[in-house]
C-alpha cells in the first residue's frame, strides 16, 4: 500500500514538473525565464517540431496524430517521473536530512536565495538537500555550523519560487515545532528569494496563530516583486531587514531588491528596523553580513534581549 502511495506521489510530481511555471524556466525575471526555459525544455520544443512535421506528412489521418501525441506525452511523463525517482534516491543516499529533535529548544531556519539559473532549477528540491550547487556553504550557509548546539537546531534551505517546495517544508516544520515546543524560540532568516519565502511562511503561520521570535530579511526579492515591501504581522516579535544599495552586480535584467518592512497600525507587538548595508550588491550582501547575522542570533538566544533595540543604540 505504501509503495502504491509512493508511485501516485511520483506521478503527481511528474505532472507538476510539466506545468507552465516550469516550462518557462521558473527563474528570476522574465528575461531569464524565457532564455533558461528554452534551454531546459529543449526536448519539449523538438517534440513540438516533430509533431508539426508528422501532422503535415500524415495530413488528414487524425488517428495517427492522436497516437503519436499520446505516446510522446506518455514517454515524457514517465521520463520525468523516472528522473524524479532517481534524484530523490541519489539525494537520500548522498545527503543527510536534518530536522529538530526532542532536545531542540531553539529552531533556526535559513532560506538562501536562488543561485545561477543554469544549475539552479528547483522543482525536485523539496528539502534542505540539494545537488544543484545552489547552497552557499561558506557564507550564509556557514551560519548553520556556527550556531548548532545540543539544544539549537539550524536548518538551511534553498529558496523556491513555488510555495509547495521549500516554503511548504519550512511552514510545516515550524508549525509542528510550535505544537511540541510552544515556549521554544523560532528564528527565520531569508536572503533574496529566500526572504520572499520567509514572508510567505510568516503569512501562513499568522493564519495558524503560530508565533516567530525573530525574523531577519536580507534584500528580500522575488521574480514578481523585485523591490519587495512587506508588512510584518503581529505573530512576529522582532524583525530586522538588511538591504543593499545597488542592483545585483549591475546586471539590470537581474532581480534587484531593497524593499522595506513595516507594520500596520494594528500591530503594536512587533519591533522592527530597516538597515541599509553600504558598498554591497544583492548577490554579495549575504556574504558581507553573514558573521553579523550569526552574532545577532547567538546573542538573542543567550540573553533574550530585543535585538532591534540593541541595533538602534
Amino acid at each position: 500500500m505504501e509503495y502504491i502511495t509512493q508511485i501516485l506521489e511520483f506521478i503527481k510530481d511528474g505532472f507538476s514538473i510539466l506545468s507552465l511555471d516550469n516550462l518557462r524556466g521558473d527563474h528570476g525575471t522574465w528575461a531569464q525565464s524565457l532564455f533558461f526555459g528554452f534551454v531546459l525544455n529543449i526536448r519539449f520544443i523538438f517534440s513540438l517540431i516533430a509533431l508539426i512535421y508528422f501532422r503535415v506528412q500524415l495530413k488528414t489521418d487524425k488517428r495517427k496524430i492522436i497516437y503519436f501525441f499520446t505516446g510522446l506525452f506518455f514517454i515524457f511523463t514517465m521520463s520525468e517521473i523516472s528522473m524524479l525517482i532517481q534524484r530523490r534516491q541519489f539525494e537520500a543516499a548522498k545527503y543527510e536530512l536534518n530536522y529538530y529533535t526532542e532536545n531542540t529548544d531553539n529552531l533556526v531556519i535559513i532560506m538562501e536565495g536562488a543561485n545561477w539559473p543554469v544549475t539552479d532549477y528547483i522543482p525536485n528540491n523539496k528539502t534542505q538537500i540539494d545537488v544543484t550547487r545552489s547552497r552557499d556553504l561558506d557564507a550564509l550557509g556557514g551560519v548553520e555550523k556556527r550556531l548548532t548546539t545540543k539544544n539549537t537546531t539550524v536548518l538551511t534551505y534553498v529558496g523556491s519560487h513555488s510555495f509547495n517546495l521549500s516554503p511548504q517544508e519550512v511552514y510545516t516544520t515550524v508549525k509542528y515545532f510550535r505544537m511540541f515546543k510552544p515556549n521554544g524560540k523560532v528564528i527565520l532568516v531569508g536572503h533574496s528569494l529566500g526572504g520572499y519565502n520567509v514572508a510567505q511562511v510568516l503569512d501562513k503561520l499568522y493564519l495558524e496563530k503560530k508565533t516567530v521570535d525573530l525574523v531577519i530579511f536580507i534584500d528580500c526579492a522575488s521574480k514578481k516583486y523585485n523591490n519587495y515591501d512587506y508588512t510584518v504581522k503581529d505573530n512576529v516579535k522582532h524583525a530586522i531587514n538588511f538591504t543593499s544599495d545597488k542592483w545585483a552586480d549591475n546586471y539590470i535584467f537581474f532581480t534587484n531588491a531593497g524593499g522595506q518592512i513595516s507594520t500596520d497600525s494594528k500591530n503594536k507587538k512587533t519591533t522592527y528596523i530597516n538597515i541599509p548595508v553600504n558598498s554591497t550588491t544583492h548577490t554579495t550582501i549575504d556574504n558581507k553580513i553573514a558573521i553579523k547575522i550569526g552574532d545577532i542570533i547567538k546573542n538573542y538566544l543567550s540573553n533574550g534581549e530585543d535585538p532591534v533595540k540593541l541595533l538602534k543604540k
